[in-house]
């Protein structure tokens, strides 16, 4: 299992979501088991976001 760390801004959010459908459809051996929000704060305006994937290899 790997943990991939992203920061998105709450216009990217939505875009992350496709995004990780492609990714899903693309790559077979990839699966995204959860996706869960763990720390959101304002810096300048924008909202920023970590989004934590859980990712499951399955070679």
């Amino acid at each position: 299992m790997s943990l991939c760390i992203l920061i998105f801004s709450e216009i990217q959010i939505s875009f992350f979501i496709i995004t990780s459908t492609l990714i899903k459809a693309l790559y077979q051996n990839i699966h995204i088991q959860k996706i869960r929000y763990d720390y959101i704060y304002i810096f300048r305006d924008k909202l920023y976001i970590y989004l934590y994937i859980d990712a499951l290899n399955k070679r």
